[in-house]
């Protein structure tokens, strides 16, 4: 996956839908109930992708295979299992295969990328990641964060930005967030309240 990736999955709920990759190496916290209709809990992920806009899952659509954008051959990207009305949440693919031992059938006719942000440089990328792990208890204590990721700059779209994620945007909260942390540009996304899907 990379951020701006264009994406598609074909749900149980919504059917046929198309999106693109938001961010990447997230940490996000999701809700669940230990029974149908039961008592609340929370688990924490890491390393998540997260797709726009939230339309693209619904209740029902966990398990779907995230599948690049193309008219032939689609490689997997990620199975979806969670969202909210902002956004989609899917475990990297590989991951996926390597918990279960097991392999996708068939060949992707050209090599499959790792994890990145498009046209930024690798390093950068883990620069930023490495920042993002740096300061996870410290975002993560900002009132209203429910986790943190990696995206692109929206000043600069050559380099990467530390996202932190929220359930409401307020101008209160965006008091509380550094604007750069170890010279990384920080920003916010509002995702909602995000559900095991």
């Amino acid at each position: 996956a990379y951020v701006g990736q264009k994406v598609k999955k074909s749900g149980r709920t919504s059917g046929l839908t198309t999106g693109k990759v938001s961010a990447l190496h997230a940490t996000i916290s999701v809700e669940y109930t230990d029974e149908c209709g039961g008592k609340p809990y929370t688990s924490t992920f890491h390393d998540q992708i997260l797709i726009t806009p939230g339309s693209f899952i619904k209740g029902g659509d966990s398990g779907s295979l995230l599948v690049e954008n193309v008219a032939k051959n689609p490689r997997p990207i990620g199975l979806l299992f969670a969202g909210s009305p902002q956004v989609a949440i899917a475990n990297p693919i590989q991951t996926v295969l390597d918990t279960f031992a097991v392999r996708m059938v068939g060949v992707a006719t050209t090599p499959v990328k790792s994890m990145s942000l498009a046209k930024i440089h690798p390093t950068l990328i883990a620069h930023a990641k490495d920042v993002k792990n740096k300061y996870a208890n410290k975002l993560m204590r900002l009132d209203g964060a429910v986790g943190h990721a990696v995206g692109v700059s929206k000043a600069n779209p050559l380099q990467p930005s530390v996202v932190v994620l929220v359930e409401s945007i307020t101008s209160a909260f965006q008091a509380l967030v550094p604007t750069q942390l170890d010279g990384v540009a920080v920003e916010v996304m509002e995702i909602g309240k995000i559900k095991a899907y």
